[in-house]
């Protein structure tokens, strides 16, 4: 654990009715690694991913009653997790790493994309039919790259000129195999029909961290810099639909009745079919949420640290809900 403390009680949740959960806990603080990505098939089969500080990505893992971390064998940053199935996923990440991991059989095999490339973001529509999207932030020049995996193997996919010319795509989401969603710098947003990826008119040229739906006519994306963008997809344009006074946002997870928009400095906002607002206001925290996720039960789990420079560091988790699961050890 990191000597650096900060006080993240438990807060309740002010003017967030209407269903939502209405305190947080602290699964996690100062962790040594910051955490990048959460997900699961339930809530007690939950999986996160971070930051490498020299032993080793974290890969943590909750299975309802502890936490453990899984040794893959390899090293570099992870970014985005993504399960398949209960016995099967995807973490990708730095120096164009895509790990493959079998819960059952405790095996990681590790895929080398694009060594000039870091993955960020990674979802598929089936256990053969899976998407990767990344790009290199250190060079001024296009470096945006994506992959599709068959069941059998990796190949890069050729993207529509304009997408070419981008820095990196961040993340990538579909309703169905046939309806596709990437996000990237300069507000880019493309679409795959199910033979063909298109670029979409988008109402903004800032960057777009993250893009999440729960329907092809219900589809959010956020990014942004010093404040927020948040845009809705409802089946035939993209709207600007920022909240004033939002953080810039990396991670959304739209649920069936709400929306939860984290990022900046433990920012964290709610949509239950209206307006956006803070939930709840302040965390207490200057480490930043990357990453968002909604069990079977509707609780909320956020992760993030130390996210916007290297190492990848001060990891957090934070659990809105029911009764709290339990807490990640040293």
């Amino acid at each position: 654990m990191h000597a650096r403390s900060w006080c993240l009680a438990t807060v309740l949740a002010a003017g967030c009715g209407g269903g939502l959960p209405d305190s947080w806990e602290v699964l996690g603080s100062n962790l040594d690694e910051a955490l990048l990505s959460i997900t699961g098939t339930s809530s007690s089969d939950v999986w996160s991913v971070g930051g490498d500080v020299g032993s080793g990505p974290a890969v943590l893992h909750y299975d309802g009653t502890s936490w453990s971390k899984v040794d893959t064998g390899d090293s570099g940053d992870l970014w985005w997790v993504f399960e398949a199935s209960q016995d099967e996923l995807w973490f990708v990440g730095a120096d164009g790493r895509a790990l493959h991991h079998t819960p059952s059989s405790d095996t990681t095999d590790v895929f080398t994309l694009n060594t000039d490339t870091t993955y960020f973001g990674i979802w598929g529509a089936a256990a053969n039919d899976v998407w990767t999207v990344g790009g290199n932030i250190d060079v001024a020049s296009a470096g945006a790259s994506m992959y599709h995996w068959d069941g059998s193997a990796w190949s890069e996919v050729t993207l529509p000129e304009a997408a070419a010319n981008l820095r990196a795509l961040y993340k990538v989401w579909g309703s169905s195999a046939s309806d596709v969603w990437v996000v990237g710098t300069d507000g880019a947003l493309l679409h795959y029909d199910g033979s063909a990826w298109s670029m979409a008119t988008s109402p903004t040229d800032r960057t777009l961290f993250t893009v999440h739906g729960t329907a092809s006519d219900d589809v959010w994306a956020v990014g942004g810099s010093g404040s927020g963008v948040l845009l809705h997809y409802d089946g035939s344009a993209w709207t600007d639909v920022s909240p004033t006074a939002a953080p810039a946002f990396t991670g959304i997870y739209a649920a069936p009745d709400h929306v939860f928009a984290v990022g900046a400095t433990g920012g964290v906002w709610a949509s239950s079919g209206g307006d956006w607002a803070p939930h709840p206001a302040g965390l207490g925290t200057p480490e930043d949420l990357h990453g968002a996720w909604v069990d079977e039960t509707g609780a909320l789990w956020a992760v993030g640290g130390s996210v916007a420079s290297f190492p990848l560091d001060l990891g957090v988790m934070l659990y809105a809900g029911g009764s709290a699961p339990a807490a990640i050890t040293p």
